[in-house]
């Protein structure tokens, strides 16, 4: 489709990390792009392997897209990882940088299943070893190999897959703008845990709600509030309605459910009251900043964490509150400058520089000084990591290089996490949004009194199914197919 600006949006990639992820994340917005014509693809960076075969695990993926929307399996893409267990214990191949790590599942390279090879495979004809160098190469080749108009991607949720897919398409996706300076995606990045499965359970309260904020009194293991305390913003969100027909709380006629219930060996209907509302929630991260072009050079400090895409980082993906690290050029100099050029000369209109997500240190001043001989002087940078917009009239034109001084700072470590520099307002997501509302019936299936009855009776037989299913499997009368 072209949007009113201009702007064509034809393919769009999902990135999650095992099979499920993609309804919670993201069902009701495949559904609506599907209703726009675009075409959508999903990319699972891991094969869901730790209890149950990748072969189950992609079959029961590729059922539920297919409830979602018509979907062919070639759409389906995987990195070919192994699905490691939220356990703590440093078992992830995310420590290793070249190594080669054995997982739970026998596997030590990636691999794909019967009519769906994984991306390495497919794009160079051989497996990749299990580790963060291979992970990160095979995810900026598919990233390149779609070149997808819209990307829809995980963010940091609690499990150390999520926050391996998310931390590292941030790494990829520094590295596919700098290669690629004509391309520019929209992405939206969202959560699969707080948001949708141990979300506020309120399917069936009186109104059928929207997505509401994740707070760590109402939502379940939810032990660091990142949304509340990091770089997002709550009402900075970008809400993608439900398609009316995902608007029933009769599970059997809403098509988000029907496609949670694919997905059986996980279960994951059960946790369909916390799942389901009447939107899915995201944020934009820009991609066009003309910063990715420039070439940075500082007084100290490391001038490539201004422009790697990065707003936070950790080395430790299994901790349970986060230590945030390595993101932020910290100078520890007298000058505390950066200075940025460019090949060729811009009119800016907006920067965007994002601090410390810490509070016990922050950059209280900056001085912005321009080859046209303009200065300007801002700050403070907001706390949690959140951006200082500073904005110009028409006299930033013909700009190729830009210095910036920090003036005045407080605490220890105080530095920017990524400065980013616009040369347009790019209105093409409100654009998008904008026509997924309109197209969109917000009433709603009419509920019959007895949907509610139907649906709180299938949850109760699978919570009895599964019940009995684990005590059969404690007893040793199932095995694990090879």
């Amino acid at each position: 489709m072209i949007l009113p600006g201009g702007r064509k949006i034809e393919k769009c990639i999902v990135l999650v990390p095992h099979q499920d992820d993609e309804t919670m994340l993201a069902g009701n917005t495949i559904i609506q792009l599907n209703r726009l014509g675009i075409e959508t693809y999903v990319l699972y960076s891991t094969n869901g392997d730790w209890k149950y075969p990748a072969e189950k695990r992609i079959q029961e993926a590729y059922r539920a897209l297919n409830s979602l929307i018509p979907f062919r399996k070639d759409h389906i893409l995987l990195l070919g990882y192994g699905d490691n267990f939220n356990d703590r214990n440093h078992t992830h191949f995310y420590y290793s940088l070249d190594g080669e790590v054995k997982y739970k599942s026998g596997h030590s390279r990636t691999y794909g299943v019967r009519g769906i090879d994984d991306i390495a495979y497919t794009i160079k004809g051989e497996h990749s070893k299990y580790n963060r160098s291979s992970f990160l190469a095979d995810l900026q080749a598919a990233l390149e190999y779609i070149r997808a108009d819209l990307i829809i991607c995980i963010d940091f949720d609690e499990h150390p897959d999520h926050r391996m897919l998310t931390l590292g398409f941030d790494e990829a996706m520094c590295s596919v703008l700098k290669e690629n300076t004509d391309y520019h995606p929209l992405v939206l990045k969202g959560f699969a845990y707080s948001m949708a499965y141990t979300a506020i359970p309120d399917l069936y309260k009186k109104e059928f709600r929207c997505t509401e904020k994740p707070t760590q009194t109402t939502t379940k293991k939810y032990e660091y509030d990142f949304v509340g305390t990091t770089i997002y913003n709550w009402d900075d969100r970008i809400s993608i309605p439900a398609p009316q027909c995902s608007l029933s709380r009769n599970l059997f006629r809403n098509r988000k459910a029907r496609a949670l219930m694919k997905h059986k060996t996980q279960f994951v209907i059960l946790r369909a009251e916390s799942i389901i509302n009447r939107d899915e929630v995201f944020w934009l991260r820009r991609t066009d900043s003309i910063s990715y072009e420039a070439s940075v050079c500082a007084s100290s400090g490391n001038p490539e964490m201004i422009n790697d895409y990065r707003l936070y980082n950790v080395d430790e993906i299994d901790a349970k509150i986060p230590a945030f690290c390595d993101y932020l050029w910290a100078p520890d100099d007298e000058e505390k400058e950066l200075t940025f050029e460019w090949k060729k000369p811009y009119d800016i209109k907006e920067i965007r520089i994002y601090g410390n997500i810490h509070e016990d240190a922050q950059i209280k001043k900056i001085r912005l000084s321009f080859d046209n001989g303009s200065s300007y002087e801002a700050g403070p940078l907001p706390l949690r990591g959140r951006p200082l917009s500073v904005r110009f009239d028409d006299s930033l034109k013909n700009i190729s290089k830009c210095v910036l001084k920090i003036v005045e700072s407080e605490g220890n470590g105080a530095g920017i996490a990524e400065c980013e520099f616009y040369t347009d307002d790019n209105t093409d997501l409100e654009e998008l949004v904008s026509i997924i509302n309109e197209q969109t019936d917000s009433k709603g299936i009419a509920d019959r009194k007895t949907d509610k009855y139907i649906s709180k009776a299938y949850l109760f037989f699978v919570k009895v199914k599964r019940k009995v299913y684990r005590t059969l499997k404690k007893l040793g009368k199932f095995r694990k197919k090879s």
